[in-house]
């Protein structure tokens, strides 16, 4: 009996998941070092590190926000022809507003 060409054979099978293993090994080893890094800063520099929290939390939410529309974006491409002009309305929107809540009329 043949196999077919689109089948892999089963080394290549374990190689691709050796591979995959070992880069999120590393990713998280990555992601240890920096986590285990911030909290030894901020404990060794704890009144700096109450000075800035805010900083900390806006840039986190900022990542969160920033990594989850860059998901998005793509998949709304494909789905609406009129999605660019929909979130270019949304930027601008969001932008209005905030610029509303920050002005303060002349004295």
């Amino acid at each position: 009996m043949r196999r077919s060409p689109s089948l892999r054979s089963e080394d290549s099978w374990q190689k691709d998941m050796e591979h995959t293993f070992w880069t999120a090994f590393g990713a998280s080893l990555l992601a240890a070092f920096v986590t285990s890094t911030g909290i030894y800063v901020i404990r060794r520099f704890e009144k700096w590190g109450h000075k800035n929290t805010i900083y900390f939390i806006c840039f986190a939410a900022g990542v969160l926000i920033s990594v989850s529309f860059l998901h998005i974006i793509p998949k709304a491409f494909t789905m609406n022809a009129h999605a660019p002009f929909y979130l270019l309305a949304g930027y601008f929107g969001l932008h209005l507003f905030n610029l509303s809540l920050l002005w303060q009329p002349a004295s």
